[in-house]
């Protein structure tokens, strides 16, 4: 019988990340250095998209742009944190967006940090669990 891609990741011990941003090439890039640091990643181009990754990928966290269409950022981080297997999920807020009021709806919308693009990978490291049960909401 043969391994499921899932399974195998969850079987390697890896960190679950998911990046979602319609800017398709930003979430690429994302994705490629995540996973040059170790992660296992999956991306989503939506809102829609992204919580149906998040409900069969089961990421540890998600790093979630703001200014999606269809659902944005902060909507999507409210349905995933409705979810049982979200609840405790280490929500990231990515955005072009800098005002304070920006920064407080990601908070209030359920995020646990806020980056603004360009984002800083060694800032962004910083905040991710190395290992699954390094998952510590609240940052």
């Amino acid at each position: 019988m043969q391994m499921g891609k899932e399974a195998a990741l969850s079987m390697s011990g890896r960190v679950r990340l998911l990046v979602a941003d319609d800017k398709n090439d930003a979430a690429d890039t994302l994705a490629t250095i995540l996973e040059m640091m170790g992660y296992a990643v999956r991306v989503a181009y939506g809102g829609l998209e992204a919580i149906a990754a998040a409900d069969e990928f089961r990421p540890q966290a998600a790093i979630l742009d703001v200014g999606m269409p269809e659902l944005d950022g902060c909507q999507v981080a409210q349905e995933l944190r409705r979810q049982s297997w979200g609840s405790g999920m280490l929500l990231i807020a990515l955005t072009g967006w800098v005002h304070p009021d920006d920064r407080q709806r990601a908070m209030l919308a359920g995020f646990d940090h806020h980056f603004t693009k360009p984002v800083d990978c060694d800032a962004l490291a910083a905040v991710l669990p190395r290992e699954a049960a390094d998952v510590v909401r609240g940052g």
